[in-house]
C-alpha cells in the first residue's frame, strides 16, 4: 500500500505505523540484528569496565610490591652501611690502639660488624716511669659476630728475654719439636734472630720474633740483651690450618714494626729489620749446606738403602737454632738381618733458646739423668712397648753442651730404630750397644761438619751430658711416669 508524505500508515491488524516504515519481516529481522548488537556492545561495556579494574587492582599491587621491595632494599642498605660504619670505626680504634703499631687495614677481614672493640694497653715502651716487667702489651677484644668460642681479639706483646724465651704460644715456643716447614717467617731476617708465622693448636695465627738488642733492654733490674715478640689474631679462613700468604705478611710485618719501634726507643744500637734486603747468593749457599752431612750410607741408614731417604732441615743460618734430619716420612720397620737406623735428628739451641730447649725438654723427662730414677733399669735385655718413640720406633738422644757464637749452646742427636716386626719386640744388650755407638757418630759427624751448623757457629769447647731415651722396658710401662 502506498502512503503520502505525512500520512499515517497502517497494516493489515490496524496498528499505526511510523512514517516512512512498512511493519515487514525484514524490518523485524534488522530489529533482532540490533538488539543483538545492543546486548554485545553492552556486554563488551561490562568486559571493559572488569578488565579495566582488574588492570588497576594489578598496577596497585606492584606499586605495593615495588614500594615493599624498595623498603626492604633501603633497609638492607641501612643494615649494610649501619655495618661498615660500625666496622670502620672499629678499624679506627684498632689503628689507635697500641700506639699504632697494628695494621688496621689488614686485620679489617677479622674485625666484628656487631660488637665494639675495646683495647688495654701497657709497657715501659708506654710508660717508662713505671716497673713492668713488659715492654709493651696490647690487647683488642670484642664479643663474637656468631663465631666460634676463642676466634676474637687480638694480643700483641713485647718483653725482655730473661734467660730463657718468654711463653707467649704453647706452639711456637715449645722448643721440644721442631718448627714445621710452613712455620716460615716470610720476611728476610738477620742471622741474630728468629722468627716464624704459623697457625695454633686454638686455630689462630700466631707470630714469634726473637732479636739481639746490644745496647740492653732497659726496665728490669738489670740490662738484657734479647727481645721477643709475639702477635696472635683469628684467621680470615678458619678451615684452613696455615696463615694464608696475606696472614703471613700482616703479622710478620706487625712484629717487624714493633721490633723496629722497641730497639729505637731502646738504642739496641741495630739496624732496622723492615727494608731488609732478600739473602744474597753466598747466604743462599750457606744455608743450603747446613743439612749436606746427612748421608744416609755414612750414617748407616737403614743398612745403606738410602734411595727413599730425604734430608730435611734449615735451610738459612741462625745463630740461635739450628735443625737437621732424614728419614721416609713412613713408619720405619726394624729388620734384623739389615740392622740400620730408621730416622736421625740434629738440634741445636744457643742463648736464650739454650735455656728453654733444655727445660722444656726436661720437663718430658727427655734429658740426661732419667734413667737413673728408680723406675728405669740397667742397661741390657729390654722389652720394647709398642708405643715407644711413636711410628719411628725406640728413638736414643745423646746431650751435649757448647759454647757458639750465639753463647751458650745445647745440642741434641737423636737416631732411633724401626718399629719392631711383631711389636713391640725386644731390643737385645748388643742392639742397645749399636744403637749408643749410633748416635755417637752422629754427633761426631753432627759437629765435625765443615759447613754444618756447629762449625758455622764456632762452637768449642764441647763436652757431652749424657744420653735419654724415649722408651720404658715394656714389663714396668704402668709405672713409668708420664
Amino acid at each position: 500500500m502506498a502512503t503520502t508524505r505525512g500520512s499515517r500508515a497502517t497494516g493489515a491488524d490496524g496498528s499505526a505505523h511510523a512514517p516512512g516504515t512498512t511493519r515487514t519481516g525484514t524490518t523485524r529481522l534488522r530489529g533482532t540484528a540490533g538488539g543483538a548488537r545492543a546486548r554485545k556492545t553492552a556486554g563488551g561495556a561490562t568486559r571493559s569496565a572488569t578488565g579495566t579494574r582488574r588492570a588497576a587492582h594489578t598496577r596497585r599491587t606492584a606499586r605495593a610490591t615495588a614500594t615493599a621491595a624498595l623498603a626492604l632494599a633501603l633497609l638492607a642498605a641501612t643494615a649494610a652501611c649501619d655495618d661498615e660504619d660500625h666496622r670502620a670505626a672499629n678499624e679506627k680504634r684498632v689503628a689507635h690502639a697500641c700506639r699504632g703499631l697494628l695494621p688496621a687495614a689488614g686485620l679489617r677481614p677479622v674485625l666484628p660488624r656487631e660488637s665494639t672493640v675495646t683495647t688495654r694497653e701497657f709497657g715501659t715502651s708506654l710508660t717508662p716511669d713505671r716497673a713492668i716487667r713488659a715492654l709493651l702489651d696490647c690487647t683488642v677484644s670484642w664479643e663474637p659476630d656468631r663465631k666460634p668460642f676463642g676466634t676474637s681479639g687480638i694480643r700483641l706483646r713485647a718483653e725482655a728475654a730473661p734467660g730463657r724465651i718468654p711463653r707467649f704460644s704453647k706452639d711456637l715456643d715449645d722448643q721440644t719439636e721442631p718448627r714445621p716447614a710452613h712455620a716460615a717467617f716470610g720476611l728476610p731476617l738477620p742471622s741474630d734472630a728468629e722468627g716464624a708465622v704459623t697457625v695454633d693448636s686454638d686455630g689462630r695465627v700466631v707470630a714469634s720474633l726473637t732479636l739481639s738488642c746490644p745496647g740492653g733492654l732497659t726496665g728490669r733490674t738489670r740490662p738484657l740483651h734479647d727481645l721477643h715478640i709475639g702477635l696472635d689474631c683469628p684467621q680470615t679462613d678458619e678451615t684452613d690450618y696455615r696463615p694464608t700468604a696475606a696472614e703471613r705478611r700482616t703479622a710478620s710485618r706487625t712484629a717487624v714494626r714493633v721490633a723496629d719501634r722497641i730497639t729505637a726507643q731502646q738504642h739496641c744500637g741495630t739496624r732496622p729489620l723492615a727494608g731488609r734486603p732478600a739473602p744474597d747468593k753466598a747466604e743462599r749457599a750457606r744455608g743450603a749446606a747446613l743439612c749436606s752431612w746427612l748421608d744416609a750410607k755414612k750414617l748407616r741408614l737403614d743398612g745403606g738403602a738410602s734411595d727413599a731417604w730425604r734430608p730435611d732441615g734449615d735451610t738459612r743460618y741462625s745463630r740461635r737454632t739450628a735443625h737437621c734430619s732424614a728419614g721416609t716420612g713412613e713408619p720405619g720397620i726394624r729388620d734384623r738381618d739389615r740392622p740400620g737406623l730408621a730416622h736421625v735428628t740434629a738440634d741445636s739451641w744457643s742463648g736464650v733458646h739454650a735455656r728453654t730447649a733444655y727445660e722444656d725438654h726436661a720437663d718430658k723427662g727427655a734429658v740426661p739423668g732419667a734413667r737413673d730414677r728408680p723406675d728405669f733399669p740397667e742397661p741390657g735385655d729390654e722389652d720394647i712397648p709398642e708405643s715407644a718413640g711413636g711410628d719411628d720406633g725406640p728413638e736414643l738422644a745423646l746431650w751435649a753442651r757448647s759454647v757458639c757464637d750465639g753463647g751458650r749452646t745445647y745440642h741434641r742427636v737423636a737416631a732411633g730404630l724401626g718399629t719392631p716386626d711383631p711389636a713391640p719386640g725386644h731390643l737385645t744388650k748388643e742392639e742397645r750397644a749399636q744403637l749408643s755407638a749410633d748416635v755417637r757418630r752422629t754427633l761426631d759427624r753432627y759437629l765435625d761438619a765443615r759447613a754444618g751448623w756447629a762449625r758455622q757457629s764456632h762452637c768449642h769447647g764441647t763436652e757431652l751430658l749424657g744420653e735419654a731415651q724415649d722408651w720404658a722396658p715394656a714389663d714396668r710401662r704402668k709405672e713409668t711416669p708420664r
